[in-house]
């Protein structure tokens, strides 16, 4: 709410007016009764903003706050209410008073007329106004929250219409109540209180919109009561009849009556009216002292503690405030000055100074705004507003047009309220005020500029152009980052290019399009940039003159207002023939001087940022142009690519093909790194096959002239299969699609062969192994003496393995060992010689004439391939063909460290096919030939390997001889040594010499008559503990398979004592009570036997599960678990034949990987053969 709203809420209360009556009258509300004098519109006329190139902006309005807003008349007054006026007492029940009401109208009904009824009429009307107002609070009640609630929806829906008053319900009671009012007035003219009649029915008929019968109630009750106390409220509410009508003479004769009564509540109102009669008259001195007359009377009263000392004190302030306008009208600066320091100290009259201040800036008063800022900032010199105040100060000297003034001002503005002022730092933590100091500094600052930039434009002064200058240093510098920082920097560097500054011109342009590439000005900015390091060069090489040194001229300098443009000088070409070599010194780059990495740096970002400017060629090829001159090829190259392909038929492209083409020749001719001839090599027919593509470019005259597609067609074929090649680091299927074609297009070439090797690796290492084979069969097939015949072999292994064609791959890597005995001449002595080192692939020729060695095939390469061999051949069943294989590997390669493994594997085989003689044939001889190469785990699991062989042949006492010699070696081994073969073999031999033991225990009875049903039992119950520590010792060794067997025996073992307790038959000759306890005794003993068993089955499956295992002794304790104890546990399963873990951990190592040469290509062989079964080991790949 603002001061004219409180204070109409004040009045109210400050002028209570006195009881009538005992019975309370209801509240009526008051119009809201406003002089309308039209306020003085500020002047708007004024200089403007300036743009060095635009026309000038309106003036910016001075900043103001809220509080500073000045009023346009007197403040809007509630009159004083009935409630207040008539002393209302404590608000009665509404019942009561509905009660009351209806009592009232039933007695005045057949009341006899006289004074008593009107008495009754009079309570009547109160009563049915106390009724009004109780509904109009109701009103106002739920009006209040209607509004809250739209306030509150009004975010989610804005075009929700805002609540309305609705006073019907309280009207209704309001006109009741005047009815009876108007029965008084027309019936009894001797009522004694007629006049407080009169001024409630005025009252009521005003504010009702019947404003001429309230004035005529007012006269009345005027001229018919003279004395009464109602008489100055009414003449006050005639003066606001006619203040509000713009009868200014009237309504000062109305304050004037109110006025004449000293003791009423209204005095001090009137006379406050009257001042502001004064005031619209243009009396504004008498205003100003009736003003003064208002504040002294109420702060008197306020201070003599009367009623409503608050509302007074409001009253003081707002006639104070209206005194503004009136000393603004006569420009009392000095008096206003002394009165409010007067009344309210220094700092209390700090408010009303600024207002007064403000109040000249609306009215355009610019040598008072400056008087009148000037006394603030020497008054209060650390006041937040102080930047505002100076801002003031210099809108006030522009509108004056007093430039030096300006100036003066705007430097002190930036002086005394930059950061770490004495100013900033009183104020450093109010930041909304150092946020509004900065922005009022760079606007002014701003303005000032491009002032004075537009003045330099008009009239070519050379110190007007350094005086811009300077400012807009101090500006961009003070706020580089301001919303206008980009114009005036693009401003700034304008000026410092007419004043011959390029070094600085050029940084400044470059900073524009850093800023905003994409603004209005950065295209000519980046242009113009390029030309600034342009000059700078053509200064140094013609006048020898240092751009970077350049100083500010004074005087009458000459400003440079040439046309800017790029200059346009002829260059001069070496007409190179692409086929000269180049000699070492055009090969050698050069250092790029640092003005020229200045102009490049340029061009870059014009090109970036303006591409369809019309000087982008010729700059685009300048700068193509520096890096030829300094034997940079490459950014060259890259550059003159671009003309050509963008720009075909301009008069820079043929030369830019040109010098592009040689550049990459020479390099590719001249370059002793085959790396680096292969890039080469790769540019030249990147950039061959565009050229000769180009059709508008190849049939230029010049082109045509000099037979430049017939050139390229050469390059093309010449450096077809490198640039192929050098494809492969990049997209590897788009370089063996192109050795492809490349193959196709020239069949004959020296290259086809390793085209198509290189194409076959790539499709390989891109996974699409089907392209790959095709390649490689094609290699063998139609060119037989390649040197990449060798590895395209090893490489078809390879394809077919992964693809699971294990016959044909099997085939491969049988043939790739078939060459591998070639190559040596000799395979079959038994031992391999040395190793023979893998030959380099050599550079290819330049011509068909030289030979290529081929590439031979190491012995670990063969190694691997015949291992490979026989592991495929084992995996698709052909096991015959995998003991041949692994035969020759022994025999080849006898001193291979997985030589023993091999050995071992064969006789596994023979295991696996159920040829029990020939596995222990190899058993049998492998201590003797390996046993020294294998650990000692190996060489115990082989005699445990023999052991069981011999039992297989019906010699079990010759095996149950070697079961003691393998527990007596497992002992003889160190912990490190016991590996898991070793625990294998003695776990399964030491189970193997229980088993006799076991089987006694178990056949053991329990069989009358009672001596040898007592025998039997003594000895099962002292067996038992015996044999399951035996099987512990087992489990002990931590061999998966006999752990879970023995955890299966050790159940076996309580189990069958359990049952043969509870299948025990009682002995003759006991009664049956003494049967009773003997079987209960055995059943007492039983129980924990079964829970131990039920104990050891399930560790048995828990055991096997962790492990990963289901074999024999899995299920069989499930099925005793089942059968006998938990029926529900476990579901019957279909039996397969169950395979140990022995057979997957002796399947041996991992096929390794096949080395192949690091250059490409592999052939065709017979058909494959249908996919095996895949083996449990994977061949090297």
């Amino acid at each position: 709410m603002n001061r004219l709203g409180k204070l109409a809420l004040l009045v109210a209360a400050l002028f209570a007016w006195p009881l009538v009556s005992e019975a309370a009258v209801s509240d009526l509300s008051s119009g809201m009764l406003v002089a309308k004098k039209p306020a003085k519109k500020p002047d708007k006329k004024g200089p403007a903003e300036k743009k060095p190139q635009d026309k000038k902006p309106a003036d910016k309005k001075p900043e103001t706050r809220p509080e500073d807003e000045l009023p346009t008349g007197p403040a809007k007054i509630q009159l004083p209410t009935m409630e207040e006026k008539k002393g209302d007492s404590a608000k009665l029940d509404i019942q009561l008073l509905d009660s009351e009401i209806e009592q009232l109208k039933n007695i005045v009904k057949d009341y006899p007329e006289g004074p008593a009824k009107a008495d009754l009429y009079f309570r009547l009307a109160e009563r049915y106004y106390e009724r009004s107002r109780y509904v109009y609070y109701t009103e106002m009640q739920k009006y209040d929250e209607d509004v809250q609630k739209w306030m509150e929806a009004r975010e989610k829906n804005p075009e929700a219409p805002e609540p309305k008053i609705d006073n019907r319900g309280s009207k209704v009671y309001t006109d009741a109540a005047m009815r009876i009012y108007r029965i008084i007035f027309e019936r009894y003219k001797d009522y004694p209180r007629r006049d407080e009649v009169l001024f409630t029915m005025g009252y009521n008929l005003y504010e009702s919109g019947e404003k001429a019968e309230g004035v005529k109630m007012y006269w009345e009750l005027i001229k018919s009561f003279p004395e009464s106390r109602f008489v100055p409220d009414a003449y006050l509410a005639m003066g606001e009849h006619y203040f509000n009508s713009n009868d200014v003479n009237n309504a000062k004769k109305a304050y004037e009556k109110a006025l004449a009564f000293k003791d009423s509540k209204v005095y001090v109102f009137a006379l406050y009216k009257l001042g502001w009669c004064d005031y619209n008259l243009g009396e504004y001195e008498k205003a100003i002292e009736k003003y003064k007359q208002v504040a002294g009377l109420a702060q008197r009263e306020a201070a003599a503690g009367e009623a409503g000392d608050k509302n007074k004190i409001q009253l003081r302030r707002e006639s104070m405030q209206d005194m503004v306008l009136a000393y603004s009208q006569i420009d009392a600066l000095e008096d206003a000055k002394e009165y409010y320091v007067s009344q309210l100290g220094e700092s209390g009259a700090l408010e009303f100074l600024r207002r007064l201040a403000r109040t000249y800036e609306t009215q355009g008063k610019a040598e008072m705004v400056v008087k009148s800022m000037r006394l603030l900032l020497s008054d209060y010199p650390n006041d937040p507003e102080c930047p505002s105040f100076h801002n003031s100060i210099v809108l006030a000297y522009r509108k004056l047009n007093q430039r030096e003034d300006v100036k003066r001002e705007v430097n002190r503005l930036i002086d005394q309220y930059r950061p770490g002022s004495q100013w900033a730092e009183v104020n450093k933590n109010n930041k909304a005020a150092i946020a509004r100091a900065n922005n009022l500094v760079e606007e002014s600052l701003r303005d000032l500029v491009t002032s004075y930039h537009r003045e330099a434009q008009e009239t070519k002064s050379w110190d007007t152009y350094n005086l811009a200058r300077g400012i807009y240093a101090k500006y961009l510098k003070t706020f580089p980052d301001s919303e206008s920082a980009y114009k005036l920097r693009w401003y700034y560097a304008d000026i410092l290019y007419k004043m011959g500054d390029f070094f600085h011109a050029a940084d400044e342009y470059a900073k524009v399009v850093q800023k905003d590439p994409k603004g209005q000005f950065s295209a000519e900015a980046a242009y113009d940039a390029v030309l600034c390091w342009e000059r700078c060069i053509e200064l140094r090489d013609k006048e020898k003159i240092d751009c970077t040194q350049w100083k500010p001229k004074t005087g009458t300098a000459k400003i440079h207002e040439e046309t800017k443009e790029m200059k346009r000088e002829k260059i001069g070409f070496v007409e190179t023939n692409i086929s000269k070599a180049a000699t070492k010194e055009d090969l050698v780059a050069k250092e790029i001087p640092a003005l020229e990495k200045k102009f490049l740096e340029a061009t870059d970002i014009f090109s970036q940022v303006a591409p369809k400017h019309d000087m982008y060629i010729p700059i685009r090829f300048k700068s193509a142009f520096i890096f030829y001159k300094y034997h940079q090829y490459d950014e060259m190259t890259k550059r003159f690519g671009e003309i050509i392909e963008r720009y075909p038929t301009n008069e820079y492209a043929i030369k830019a093909a040109r010098l592009s083409i040689n550049t990459l020749y020479l390099k590719a001719t001249a370059s002793e790194s085959e790396d680096e001839r292969t890039k080469f090599w790769g540019e030249i027919n990147h950039w061959s096959k565009a050229f000769k593509d180009n059709k508008v470019l190849v049939s230029s005259p010049v082109a045509v002239k000099e037979k430049f597609a017939d050139e390229l067609q050469s390059l093309i074929e010449e450096s077809g299969y490198n640039v192929v090649l050098a494809l492969r680091q990049k997209d590897a299927l788009a370089a063996a699609s192109g050795f492809d074609q490349f193959v196709k297009d020239y069949p004959k070439s020296k290259y086809a062969h390793r085209a198509l090797y290189a194409a076959m690796v790539i499709y390989d290492e891109a996974k699409q192994l089907d392209l790959a084979i095709d390649a490689g069969k094609k290699l063998l097939k139609n060119y037989p003496d390649s040197d990449r015949i060798n590895p395209t072999i090893g490489f078809l292994a390879t394809f077919h393995t992964r693809v699971a064609d294990f016959d044909q791959a099997a085939r491969y890597y049988e043939q790739y060992f078939d060459k591998w005995l070639q190559q040596s001449g000799e395979g079959g002595k038994g031992k391999k010689g040395k190793p023979q080192p893998k030959p380099k692939a050599k550079p290819a020729g330049k011509g068909d004439k030289e030979e290529v060695e081929a590439i031979l095939i190491t012995d670990k390469e063969a190694q691997d391939a015949l291992y490979n061999a026989a592991l495929l051949r084992e995996s698709i069943g052909d096991h015959n063909g995998a003991i041949a294989n692994f035969a020759k590997y022994v025999k080849h390669f006898e001193d291979a460290k997985d030589a023993p493994d091999v050995y071992f594997k064969v006789g596994k085989i023979y295991e696996l096919l159920g040829k029990v003689r020939e596995a222990d044939h190899i058993w049998e001889g492998y201590n003797e030939k390996f046993g020294q190469k294998s650990p000692p785990g190996r060489n115990l699991n082989v005699l445990y390997r023999h052991a069981m062989a011999l039992r297989k042949l019906g010699k079990e006492k010759d095996s149950d001889k070697l079961l003691d010699k393998i527990l007596d070696g497992y002992n003889q081994l160190p912990e490190e040594a016991r590996d898991a073969e070793a625990r294998m073999a003695a776990s399964h031999a030491r189970f193997l010499q229980i088993e006799p033991e076991f089987n006694t225990y178990i056949n053991t009875k329990l069989v009358l008559p009672p001596a040898t049903l007592k025998k039997n039992l003594f000895f099962k119950i002292d067996t038992r503990p015996k044999l399951e520590k035996k099987y512990e010792e087992i489990v002990a060794l931590r061999d998966p398979d006999w752990s879970i067997a023995s955890l299966v025996r050790m159940a076996q073992l309580s189990q069958n004592l359990s049952d043969s307790m509870l299948e025990a038959p009682v002995p003759a000759g006991l009664t049956p009570e003494q049967a009773d306890i003997y079987q209960e005794e055995l059943q007492k003993q039983a129980l924990p036997l079964e829970e131990k068993a039920i104990t050891l089955y399930r560790k048995a499956i828990d055991v096997s599960n962790e492990k990963g295992l289901y074999n024999e002794w899995t299920m069989k304790a499930q099925d005793l678990l089942r059968e006998k104890y938990e029926p529900n546990a476990y579901p019957e399963v279909f039996r397969a034949e169950t395979a140990s873990t022995e057979y997957f951990y002796l399947q041996g190592p991992k096929l390794d990987k096949l080395e192949v040469p690091d250059e490409p290509e592999p052939a065709a062989l017979p058909p494959p053969a249908p996919a095996a079964p895949a083996a449990t080991e994977q061949p090297a790949s």
